[in-house]
């Protein structure tokens, strides 16, 4: 995400994985058309951008691809999923091997609207990231305990070290140049994903809301939304 916005995507979510208990993302406060528009098509100038854009069309293709991307203005970045199985039940509840090659039928993303363009744009590739890379299973929730959680969040393809970089790569597109925040990552040219790692368990990168590192944040969402 943004400089001023690095905090973990479904952050704010009630449930493990960012799943909603409702089968759609609110109607209410939805960004105007012109807007979202406006969005996508910065995505596309990028090479990575437009990348994020076919495999969100390729994984939530039987949900209308980008039909299904609902988009908000909001004082932070964060995203949630919808979930017709887990409808009027816990997480805890929902039968894996039943559910575990559906997504719900939405994806509902919210902006910070006081940011630059530039960071909405690599704000939105950072949620993409999660959406169209994150198994599944852990989309969905299913998760053994808080030490899993905590890994997969931050390191696994989908992760928020993937996600970072991937808006990384894509300010480097639009911009011609590494930015502030993520210069510090790149080695050869490239960002340097155990580098992203390895300051998010040092708490080098916190969540900005809170100032806590990444791994006492996550835990604590973990504890917190585990029933």
């Amino acid at each position: 995400m943004g400089f001023y916005t690095l905090l973990t995507a479904f952050l704010l979510s009630l449930q493990i994985g960012n799943v909603l208990a409702m089968d759609r993302c609110p109607k209410q406060g939805q960004m105007a058309e012109e807007d979202k528009k406006l969005l996508l098509n910065k995505l596309r100038i990028s090479k990575t951008g437009q990348q994020l854009l076919n495999d969100y069309e390729k994984r939530y293709q039987t949900s209308g691809g980008l039909k299904s991307l609902s988009l908000y203005w909001s004082s932070v970045s964060y995203s949630q999923i919808t979930n017709e199985s887990s409808k009027g039940r816990s997480l805890a509840s929902v039968d894996v091997k039943a559910d575990q090659d559906r997504l719900g039928p939405e994806i509902c993303v919210y902006l910070s609207k006081s940011l630059p363009e530039i960071e909405n744009v690599a704000d939105l590739a950072h949620e993409l990231t999660h959406a169209t890379r994150l198994s599944i299973q852990f989309l969905q929730g299913h998760v053994k305990n808080a030490d899993e959680f905590v890994k997969t969040r931050l390191e696994a393809s989908g992760g928020e070290a993937d996600a970072f970089s991937m808006e990384c790569q894509l300010k480097h597109e639009i911009l011609g140049q590494w930015d502030a925040l993520c210069k510090p990552y790149v080695r050869e040219d490239h960002i340097d994903q155990s580098l992203i790692v390895t300051d998010f368990y040092n708490g080098k990168l916190s969540a900005s809301l809170t100032g806590e590192s990444y791994p006492v944040l996550l835990k604590r969402q973990f504890q917190s939304t585990h029933f």
